[in-house]
């Protein structure tokens, strides 16, 4: 598997559809559900709209392989056996990853919404799903991942920029609030 994070055309394997040409980012979304036609039309779905996808069984082969190798989003079944889509969650914030989580499922109530986002979930998806809604929810985590990524590296550049001048004069503040 190639994980691309640049602008150049290049060639991707993906599961669902195999080899296919790439001319922008590639990112890389997971999708863990125990039930296999659930994966194949979301994988199939997510491929056509130009996502790397990749599939999980279960809970811990997820785990297993974000620790070896990360993804950019992740998208869980919220009923699986063995380890749930929430424990698989909290489970990933306990670990420290900030990678953006979709939970999905057939049995979607408010209070199992409510509990996935305190848990640090992006959105919650109740199934059947609409192609268009997914599609949408799975962009917009994506582009709020990328601007907060984009905030801490300008951050970081300008917590750097002046770390080297000395003075607390006024006229040194100044000086380097025009600069």
């Amino acid at each position: 598997r190639f994980h691309l994070h640049h602008y150049a055309p290049a060639l991707t394997r993906n599961r669902c559809d195999g080899f296919r040409e790439a001319c922008i980012m590639i990112e890389t979304i997971l999708i863990v559900d125990d039930e296999p036609s659930n994966r194949n039309i979301l994988c199939q779905e997510l491929a056509h709209r130009g996502y790397t996808v990749e599939t999980a069984v279960e809970g811990a082969e997820a785990l297993r392989r974000i620790a070896s190798a990360p993804v950019d989003l992740l998208i869980l079944d919220f009923m699986m056996p063995k380890m749930s889509g929430l424990e698989v969650l909290m489970e990933l914030r306990a670990r420290g990853h900030d990678i953006p989580i979709i939970i999905m499922t057939a049995y979607g109530s408010v209070d199992r919404a409510v509990e996935a986002i305190k848990a640090g979930a992006e959105d919650f998806i109740t199934r059947p799903f609409d192609p268009d809604h997914v599609g949408l929810v799975v962009r917009k985590a994506l582009e709020r991942q990328r601007l907060m990524r984009e905030v801490e590296v300008l951050s970081e550049e300008l917590r750097n920029r002046y770390h080297l001048i000395a003075g607390e004069s006024f006229k040194m503040k100044a000086a380097v609030e025009m600069a």
